[in-house]
């Protein structure tokens, strides 16, 4: 104590009971100091603060409160160096809300970095009469440091990263859950490994240049089109000792990968693409550091089926017998059922899809569009062209476009499977 200032801090070791300690730390803190109401929202702060210290940084955590005259400061100290930064994830999806929940029940927050990591803050209710409030910091990046390493990625390919990085964060986030609960695990070892792959998903998605497509399906439409979801060129700035630390991302990926193809994980398998795009990144940050040239993304998005996928518990007759043009598609984006009208508007035989992708019948300008839409729409239900009539072009057999007008609609399944159904009508 300080005249009538109290201030209190505590160390928190790096595993899971650290959280509800943490509450229960600051709940007896401001009790005693007498902020009994202040002491629900700054429950909620530490929560989330103290969570996303363990995520992401893996290490120990400080955790300290100065109270004085209805004013509360709460700062959590851990030994990452990437400051926190609000997602533009959608607000279904499984990760990436916090910050803006923090945001709300606290009167400011921010985030600083230290020699050794960095600090988060957060106040509530009033601030001491002529005491200037610290700067927010909440919405910058780490500074650029002089000797990070350059890595220059060519012909990006933007709508597809951006699915993959927030797959890849629901694929972790799924596998720490599974891990924590091995009864005798090295819990400090569990949450160290992902908070590495974590930091490096979300240094590349701070550097990843944002797309503004719109929400409206035509609008969108529009603008998800080749060549304008594709860069050029994304130049990376990388700490040296992140380098080194990227094969703990690929194998921490091809775990879940892995674990989300036999099912043990809510989030869907990996796409293909998504795959070869995460080994692309990976072996250009090794191969540039190792003094190699950049290599661009070149990676054509097939028509093949790469998946071996279940049997959907689904009767295909309805579709295969239906008098319009209907094509079904799975839950892994595989073509399980076409009607006779269809075949014949795009110029296939009996047989000539069921099995294939459905990348086979979308034009190649679409495709990134398409496996990026698809894959937000497993994780995180994200759906705006669902139910919504819009007019696209479909690839025939021969090579030809026909112009459609598509209207999706899903059909939840038992075992928690989908199929989805698209009707196709000819626009003249």
């Amino acid at each position: 104590m300080d005249g009538d200032t109290r201030e209190s801090r505590r160390v928190l070791p790096a595993q899971p009971s650290s959280v509800p300690d943490a509450r229960r730390t600051i709940r007896a803190w401001l009790t005693e100091a007498g902020f009994h109401d202040l002491v629900d929202e700054a429950e909620q702060a530490v929560s989330e603060v103290v969570t996303n210290a363990l995520v992401h940084a893996g290490t120990t955590v400080e955790l300290s409160a100065r109270m004085d005259a209805g004013y509360v400061r709460v700062e959590v100290v851990d030994g990452s160096s990437h400051l926190p930064r609000t997602r533009d994830f959608d607000t279904v999806s499984g990760t990436g809300r916090g910050l803006k929940l923090l945001a709300q029940s606290v009167t400011r927050w921010g985030s600083e970095l230290r020699e050794d990591g960095k600090v988060v803050w957060f106040e509530l209710g009033g601030r001491p009469e002529g005491e200037v409030a610290a700067p927010d910091t909440s919405d910058l990046a780490a500074p650029r440091l002089d000797d990070e390493i350059r890595v220059e990625l060519l012909a990006v390919p933007l709508l597809l990263m951006s699915a993959w990085l927030e797959h890849a964060g629901a694929l972790l986030r799924d596998c720490l859950l599974l891990d924590l609960e091995v009864p005798g695990g090295d819990v400090s070892d569990v949450l160290q490994r992902h908070a590495v792959a974590s930091e490096l998903l979300a240094l590349l998605e701070d550097q990843l240049p944002r797309l503004e497509l719109g929400t409206a399906p035509d609008e969108l439409m529009a603008g998800a089109t080749e060549p304008l979801v594709t860069a050029d060129r994304v130049e990376l700035l990388i700490p040296p000792h992140l380098v080194e630390r990227f094969p703990v991302l690929d194998a921490a990926l091809d775990r879940a990968r892995q674990l989300a193809t036999t099912g043990a994980l809510l989030t869907p398998p990996t796409q293909p693409e998504m795959q070869e795009l995460r080994h692309w990144v990976t072996g250009e940050v090794a191969r540039q550091t190792a003094g190699g040239t950049a290599r661009p993304w070149l990676t054509a998005m097939s028509s093949r089926s790469f998946l071996d996928t279940e049997q959907l518990p689904w009767d295909e007759s309805a579709v295969a017998e239906a008098t319009t043009p209907l094509v079904a598609i799975d839950d892994y984006d595989v073509i399980v059922a076409v009607s006779r009208p269809a075949l014949d508007l795009l110029g296939y035989e009996r047989g000539g899809l069921v099995g294939r992708r459905v990348l086979g019948i979308i034009p190649s300008r679409y495709r990134q569009a398409h496996l990026a839409g698809f894959t937000l729409h497993q994780i995180n239900g994200r759906s705006p062209l669902l139910g919504s009539p819009v007019t696209v072009p479909v690839l025939c057999a021969d090579g030809t476009e026909r112009t459609v007008q598509l209207t999706i609609t899903a059909q939840p399944l038992s075992g928690g499977r989908t199929v989805f159904l698209g009707a196709l009508e000819p626009v003249r």
